[in-house]
């Protein structure tokens, strides 16, 4: 029995060796600030390219959802290039754009993490390629707040009904549950998938439980398979690219100034510089009276869009589609007192407020309820296995008293009670918004028209079917 143990680890050994050697060179990108793109970082590099999967691979860490990402590519001096975007693996692209007969190509997106680049083409063909990656943007803005002038208040329609119980104005904060996690839940699921192994183990069928168990380690270690390449990435080093055949020098990018872009190259940047500067002036306190922070949140979700399908599940959206707006008179009214700006900042900031803790509830629900529903899938996995195993998982399952199912209990139990909290603590700040509007622009029927339906909208976006 030795002997063959023996065996197997060599193997392994020489599998992973051949992996190492069979690895590419990750060159990492680092935008820097400069003065010409506002909100911008940038870098600006190129060089020349292997053929195919070889390519020249590069790396983007460190990026947030609220960051955007544009990636510019140029073969206008030679032939047609390929480039892809991904995060695990090239064989896998989640954006992928070759420049065609146009001699350049673009791609925009947020994504969160590290993200991949691979620029391909045939051997030794230049390239010029341009990274601008944005300074955070508040995604919250100001809310959905527009000019009351961008609106017509239905005073023919009939009022909205209110809501039982929505007369009722909530004084306290909404509870502090935005940064709540399903540990013990995820605990609980875990510790049952390896009762299930274990039960795999003890009918027999050890080759499948090492499977199953090897595919509950691995997104706990969280490693990228390419990890340790990407750690020795840099511009001023290079290693060996396949076994013993070394990179070619001309492989090796290079950073380019400004002054030395292609023609497209310019024309891309003077094209960004026109996009971010109708956002600028948008970002910062300022804007919650200008209303300008809105634009850029819009800015942002109308051009970028996640790369990744699974960031968007998880992300948070301040701007749901099909919202309500909420019209301000005070927006259309530049001659507003100091004193009166203040008390509408006040308001809005409350509201600001309920939706950051509404929308950061939900996304840690379906960020726990994404988790806990893959190690559950790899539970039932198990339970296949064996007919003793099934039997367990089933009457671990329908038993209230199993450790997971409490946990889970209590967890939704917490989430309702602090979306609901929010949800009164947003009506209370609508309520007063609608009676500040009343009071100094008539809009007396402002919490029926705009202030209830939003809050209505809150409500079914929010609050659990199963509540």
């Amino acid at each position: 029995m030795q002997q063959p143990c023996k065996i197997v680890w060599i193997f392994f050994l020489l599998w992973v060796a051949a992996a190492v050697d069979a690895a590419p060179t990750y060159w990492t990108i680092t935008p820097q600030p400069q003065d010409e793109i506002p909100l911008v970082d940038v870098a600006r590099l190129g060089g020349r390219t292997l053929p195919g999967d070889d390519g020249v691979h590069f790396r983007l860490p460190d990026l947030k959802p609220n960051q955007p990402v544009e990636v510019f590519l140029s073969s206008e001096l030679g032939p047609p290039l390929e480039l892809i975007a991904f995060k695990t693996r090239p064989e896998e692209p989640l954006l992928q754009v070759n420049t065609g007969d146009k001699g350049s190509a673009e791609l925009r997106f947020r994504a969160a993490g590290t993200v991949y680049f691979r620029v391909s083409g045939p051997e030794g063909a230049s390239y010029q390629m341009i990274v601008l990656r944005a300074r955070p943007i508040d995604m919250t803005g100001a809310g959905s707040f527009i000019p009351m002038s961008e609106v017509t208040p239905p005073e023919a329609a009939s009022a909205p009904k209110t809501a039982a119980g929505e007369t009722e104005r909530a004084a306290a904060a909404p509870a502090g549950s935005g940064g709540m996690t399903l540990v013990l839940v995820l605990l609980g699921l875990i510790l049952v998938a390896l009762v299930v192994i274990a039960f795999a183990l003890l009918r027999g069928r050890r080759g499948a439980a090492a499977i199953l168990l090897a595919a509950l380690a691995l997104p706990l270690v969280g490693h990228s398979p390419d990890a340790r390449a990407f750690d020795r990435a840099t511009f001023t080093r290079s290693r060996v690219l396949r076994g013993d055949k070394p990179i070619p020098e001309y492989v090796k990018p290079s950073l380019i100034a400004r002054d030395n872009l292609s023609p497209k190259g310019d024309g891309f940047v003077l094209g960004a510089k026109k996009r971010w500067d109708s956002v600028s002036s948008g970002h910062g306190q300022a804007a919650k009276i200008i209303n300008t922070a809105l634009a850029a949140g819009g800015f942002v979700e109308r051009l970028f869009g996640y790369m990744d399908p699974n960031d968007a599940a998880v992300q948070p959206n301040y701007h749901p589609r099909g919202i309500p707006p909420l019209p301000a008179s005070i927006l259309d009214d530049p001659t507003a007192p100091g004193l009166r700006r203040i008390e509408y900042e006040k308001i809005a900031d409350r509201i600001e407020k309920a939706r950051r803790h509404l929308e950061g509830n939900y996304v840690v629900l379906k960020q726990t309820e994404l988790e806990a529903g893959l190690i559950t899938e790899m539970a039932e996995a198990a339970a296949g296995l064996s007919p003793f195993a099934q039997l367990a998982w089933t009457r671990m399952k329908a038993n209230p008293k199993t450790s997971f199912n409490v946990s889970a209990r209590k967890f939704y139990a917490k989430y309702d009670a602090g979306q609901q909290s929010g949800l009164d603590y947003l009506n209370e700040a609508l309520k007063d918004m609608g009676e500040f509007e009343a009071k100094y622009y008539g809009q007396r029927n402002w919490y029926l028209y705009f202030g209830l339906p939003f809050h209505q909208f809150m409500t079914a976006r929010y609050l659990r079917p199963e509540k």
